[in-house]
């Protein structure tokens, strides 16, 4: 017989893992999620949550040493890292460790770090502080996705991006067509490829001479309105100067 059975009256006491507890509460004293959000988030009663953030709750030494952000900053990078994935920017490591240098620089916190770059045991322990939260992914490239998208991957994206609008307040925005835009751009080569040409029968030595280069190319940025309306082509040319006679045969839009 067990325990509670012999004593049905007697409570148990989880252990939770420290790591979601600290993502809780810190997810709590940011002001990010109520006491009754994060319990439903991160699975951890409203009563352990008020405890271990009132007077009564004595911390325990941790094993080895101590972070050098706080959880509550780790959690900041977090919002950051799911925000700008959302538009479309997901952040490499590289970067990561990056703006924690600037971060470490410009608030001159005392850290072990060589000229204030976090090295990969650091990278490693934020990505295990976080399981379930952010993890190494491979992206997939916008123009190999767009060659495959369905209507319900549309859909999706709309609703993606509806919900991220109404979680920034900004929900007034999808009432107005003359706030709302759309954009994709387009190459157009300098040099492209020929598909057929009329040459001698039996000839296998058909050549063409290249006027540019084979990966020089402009690029065009449309971008339309929901109203409409068009915004002025952006156009990318691959030359560092631009010949003031190939500015004049562009349209000015009225400018």
């Amino acid at each position: 017989m067990s325990e509670t059975e012999k004593n049905p009256r007697k409570k148990i006491h989880r252990v939770y893992d420290e790591n979601l507890v600290q993502r809780c509460l810190a997810s709590t004293t940011s002001g990010e999620k109520s006491m009754y959000g994060a319990s439903k988030a991160f699975g951890i009663p409203v009563s352990s949550i008020r405890y271990r953030l009132s007077e009564k709750w004595t911390k325990k030494i941790r094993k080895g040493p101590p972070t050098v952000l706080l959880p509550e900053e780790e959690m900041k990078i977090i919002r950051w890292l799911k925000e700008i994935e959302c538009k479309g920017f997901p952040v490499v490591k590289e970067t990561l460790l990056h703006k924690v240098k600037m971060y470490l620089e410009n608030s001159a916190k005392v850290n072990p770090f060589k000229n204030n770059v976090p090295g990969r045991k650091w990278f490693l322990g934020f990505l295990d502080r976080h399981k379930g939260e952010i993890t190494m992914r491979t992206p997939e490239s916008v123009t190999a996705a767009s060659a495959v998208v369905s209507e319900q991957d549309i859909r999706n994206w709309f609703t993606r991006v509806e919900k991220y609008i109404q979680e920034k307040g900004r929900g007034e925005i999808l009432l107005e067509p003359n706030r709302v835009y759309s954009g994709d751009e387009t190459s157009f080569f300098l040099n492209p490829k020929t598909k057929a040409v009329l040459a001698t029968p039996g000839n296998i030595n058909i050549y063409e001479v290249e006027h540019a280069s084979s990966h020089t190319n402009i690029t065009v940025m449309f971008t339309f309105g929901a109203d409409g309306s068009m915004v002025p082509s952006d156009v990318v040319l691959p030359m560092q100067r631009i010949h003031p006679e190939l500015l004049r045969t562009f349209p000015d839009y009225g400018l």
